[in-house]
Formats: C-alpha cells, sequence, structure tokens
C-alpha cells in the first residue's frame, strides 16, 4: 500500500479509517500500513484522540424557556423602526453580532492609514512645480557657471596639480 500521506486523495483515506467509515477489507491493508509507517500512526493517533473526545462531548442542556426568550428577542427586534434597523445594520451591535454588520470598522481604519500613508509619500516625493524660465536668465547662469569652471582650471593650473600645456593623452 501506499502511504496515504504521499497520496493526493491521503487525508480522506485517514479520516475515512479514524471515523470507521473505511470498507472492512482495506481496514487491515490499512491497519499493516499504520504498524509499519510511523508518520500514519502518529496521525492515526492525534486523529483518534480527536474522536475520542467528540464522542464523549456532552452538549448543555437547553433552559425551558429558550424558545420563549428566542421568539421575544425576534418580536422586538421586529418592532423596531426602520430606522434602528438600518443604524444596527451599519455600525453592528450584539443583536446581530458585532462582526456581522456593513461599516466594518478596522478594516476601513486600515485602509485610511493606508490611503493617508500613500498621500504622503506623493506629496513628499513629487518634484517641485515646474517655474517659467526666462531665456535671459538660463544665459546669465550659463555663462556664470562657465566662468567659475574656467576660474578653478586657472587656479589649479597655478598650483600645479594640472598642466594645461600638455592635456591628458597628448603625451
Amino acid at each position: 500500500m501506499n502511504c496515504p500521506l504521499h497520496v493526493k486523495e491521503g487525508a480522506e483515506i485517514l479520516l475515512d479509517y479514524c471515523s470507521r467509515r473505511m470498507d472492512p477489507d482495506r481496514v487491515s491493508e490499512f491497519r499493516l500500513h499504520v504498524a509499519e509507517c510511523v508518520e500514519c500512526r502518529q496521525v492515526v493517533e492525534a486523529q483518534e484522540a480527536v474522536w475520542n473526545v467528540l464522542d464523549s462531548y456532552e452538549p448543555m442542556p437547553v433552559s425551558r424557556d429558550f424558545d420563549r426568550k428566542l421568539w421575544a428577542r425576534i418580536d422586538a427586534e421586529d418592532a423596531q423602526g426602520w430606522w434602528q434597523h438600518a443604524w444596527t445594520r451599519i455600525v453592528g451591535g450584539p443583536a446581530i453580532g458585532w462582526s456581522n454588520y456593513l461599516f466594518n470598522w478596522k478594516p476601513m481604519l486600515v485602509a485610511a492609514t493606508a490611503c493617508a500613508a500613500l498621500a504622503g509619500v506623493m506629496i513628499v516625493s513629487m518634484p517641485p512645480a515646474a517655474r517659467p524660465v526666462d531665456p535671459g536668465t538660463d544665459q546669465k547662469q550659463l555663462i556664470e557657471r562657465v566662468e567659475r569652471a574656467l576660474d578653478d582650471v586657472d587656479m589649479l593650473n597655478q598650483v600645479g596639480v594640472i598642466d594645461t600645456a600638455h592635456p591628458a593623452g597628448t603625451i
């Protein structure tokens, strides 16, 4: 027998055995496999422990006036106005279960925080607005930059760091 843990239908085979729904002729073959396979034995023991706990479970008895209380609660909810139904449905409440309402606050808070963070990143990373360019100003700035660069070259030449008489690659 192939190990059920390594077969596609393995979980179904193990659950059939543990729930005692497996065919009797397959039970003996599976028991031989479980005796040899340590992994399957551990899974079967764990499943049998679960089934034993479920078999020993006894539900709590229902009170005698359960039906009366249930119908009274249903009638009280039906007696509410339409706006109370709408409000309870939107913001939730214990009558319908806090997690079963249309306007779930937790996901909305997460979404709002994510939107605020995204807006902040967009604002910070946006380039400044383009200013209108005056053609005369651009030429003046360019001329000033070239003059500064030439002054720097003269200064380096005087100090002896560079030699303008023999540019790089000509010697």
